[in-house]
């Protein structure tokens, strides 16, 4: 039980980074504030999946029907290990990136806050594809992953 709060925690700081963006949009306070929060989501997201490298475990999560907690039955749905974690790396840090260059850029527009939240999605989709373990998984992560990249563009 341990180790799935331990590997579903960054997924946790992002929604709650993408809940935090849409509050401060629906309240429209604080428009400076959408860029430094999604920096700091993403690299608090970012410095619990370095701290959990350390580890060399493969965490298999959601696999048993009867059971969904229990890590230690066949593999389910998501696959937590190395592959994951690199990717997960990658993939923030992009986010980091595309939200520091995009700050100056968006900041004269309207709804900053969905469009960080979308970035967000985006990431956690991707995030979800290099842990998917089932094809049904694949495809539900991929369009997590792509679909707020479409309304984005």
């Amino acid at each position: 039980m341990n180790d799935i709060i331990t590997v579903l925690f960054p997924f946790g700081i992002l929604i709650g980074t993408i809940v935090l963006c849409l509050l401060l949009e629906a309240f429209n306070t604080g428009k400076w504030l959408y860029g430094p929060v999604t920096i700091i989501g993403a690299f608090a997201s970012l410095v619990i999946l370095i701290l959990s490298a350390s580890q060399d475990d493969i965490i298999h999560v959601f696999g048993d029907p009867n059971n969904l907690l229990d890590v230690t039955k066949t593999p389910g749905l998501l696959i937590f290990d190395n592959f994951y974690r690199f990717f997960s790396m990658i993939f923030l840090i992009v986010l980091i990136l595309v939200t520091v260059s995009s700050i100056d850029f968006i900041r004269p527009e309207r709804n900053q806050g969905i469009y960080y939240s979308l970035l967000i999605f985006a990431t956690i989709g991707m995030m979800l594809v290099s842990a998917a373990n089932d094809l049904l998984m694949i495809f539900v992560a991929w369009e997590l992953g792509s679909l707020p990249v479409y309304s984005l563009a």
